[in-house]
């Protein structure tokens, strides 16, 4: 029973982590996409136009 459990407790975490590479890799798609817009914008300038 403890196998299994840590292979679910283990499972989650991977999902965890893949969503959250996903969201920054998101958030570093939106940054580059607003520096062509912008090329003169600072990156903080950049990260609060998406935020």
């Amino acid at each position: 029973m403890k196998t299994q459990k840590a292979a679910k407790d283990q499972l989650y975490w991977i999902a965890v982590i893949e969503q959250s590479h996903q969201k920054v890799s998101d958030k570093i798609a939106h940054v580059m996409a607003a520096r062509k817009k912008n090329p003169e914008a600072s990156n903080v300038e950049l990260c609060d136009e998406i935020y």
